[in-house]
């Protein structure tokens, strides 16, 4: 992940934007790892492409990388709806210590539980 800005004369802070890659793990066997991968992924995009903290607003997000999946998969499905019930595909979901359902790190006093994992970032397909 890397935060860039424009080289333009009049680029400020708020111009900035985030480029993350990734490349997932390929085994179609181990769909729980791709989706405990993707997860982390999303909650380390919204820590480092967070514009202000205190409105939850995030700079412009470029995603791209290898995530060893189909269009229709299940993982691209949470990438572009922003949400998706994961039991139907993994079976029961154990509640994450260290990501939430949201797709964010955990903050001192927010519990975690286990259920449907969304994200808010709009990202659609180029």
């Amino acid at each position: 992940m890397a935060l860039f800005r424009p080289k333009i004369h009049q680029a400020s802070p708020n111009d900035l934007f985030c480029v993350a890659t990734t490349h997932l793990l390929y085994s179609p066997k181990l769909i729980d790892v791709k989706f405990a991968q993707l997860h982390y992924f999303l909650a380390e995009i919204d820590r480092f492409a967070m514009k202000n903290s205190d409105e939850n607003r995030h700079f412009p997000i470029i995603l791209c990388g290898d995530f060893n999946a189909t269009p229709q998969s299940p993982l691209i499905e949470l990438l572009h709806q922003g949400s998706l019930n994961p039991n139907p595909v993994l079976g029961q979901l154990l509640p994450s210590t260290f990501v939430t359902n949201q797709c964010r790190f955990p903050s001192e006093n927010e519990t975690n539980s286990v259920g449907i994992l969304t994200h808010d970032k709009n990202f659609r397909s180029v």
